[in-house]
């Protein structure tokens, strides 16, 4: 899984290859320390913006159907 996520930044960076700061991203993703930093980075990202989400959802719905009957 690793070396497929490493891959696929690597072709992602092809695209833009006079930024050095994505080739010393990619390097850091390389060591097995940045590999781990990056995945629970994600991680936490991916929780917060479920949060994020899930409160959006709950602001729309409760604008959309509100209360059918306040007596």
């Amino acid at each position: 899984m690793r070396d497929q996520c490493i891959e696929n930044v690597q072709r992602f960076a092809a695209r833009f290859p006079a930024n050095p700061n994505i080739q010393a991203s990619i390097d850091q993703l390389k060591t097995p320390q940045g590999f781990l930093r990056a995945l629970i980075e994600a991680c936490v990202v991916l929780f917060l913006l479920s949060i994020v989400v899930a409160g959006l959802g709950g602001i729309l719905g409760g604008a959309i159907l509100g209360r059918g009957d306040r007596s």
